[in-house]
């Protein structure tokens, strides 16, 4: 959305931008709750804004599912995101990136922790098909392991001594 509204108003600083996308989303999540529809939210999850938003919902009493995309390195972040400008996607810094890259892994095993997830597959994007190597149910308290890349590990010892494995 942010891309669309620079080409459709490059004469517009991209705080404006920013601030517009931001009444855009509010507005259209405030109406999702009030019709009772289905959300989706991406979000890089390493910081409080998809956070906050996620419990924004819970507390409207939505069933909060998750798909965590893992991927190996910050470098192999790095070259997808080079390769996403190369397609006409947007650019995110280095120092963003490595941002990204260390605190989604740290949230997503503390929100898993906190109960926020009802559910959540992740899924192992290193190569050029995705492939879903584990899931989690809070109703079960089980995780289901289908496979363990190395991204993988340091979740699954983090969540280790709290979660029931399969």
């Amino acid at each position: 959305m942010l891309q669309n509204l620079q080409n459709q108003h490059p004469n517009e600083t991209v705080e404006n931008h920013r601030e517009r996308v931001a009444v855009i989303y509010k507005q259209k999540r405030d109406k999702s709750i009030v019709c009772q529809n289905d959300f989706a939210l991406e979000t890089p999850f390493a910081d409080n804004i998809g956070i906050d938003n996620i419990y924004f919902f819970k507390r409207a009493g939505y069933s909060i599912k998750g798909i965590f995309l893992g991927i190996d390195s910050l470098t192999c972040s790095l070259v997808r995101i080079e390769d996403r400008v190369r397609k006409g996607g947007h650019r995110v810094t280095p120092g963003n990136a490595e941002f990204n890259y260390i605190n989604s892994f740290r949230n997503i095993i503390s929100s898993i922790w906190k109960e926020l997830f009802d559910s959540i597959i992740f899924v192992d994007s290193n190569e050029d098909s995705v492939k879903i190597i584990a899931e989690y149910t809070k109703v079960t308290g089980i995780l289901s392991i289908f496979e363990a890349p190395r991204w993988f590990n340091g979740i699954r010892q983090q969540l280790s001594g709290w979660v029931k494995e399969q």
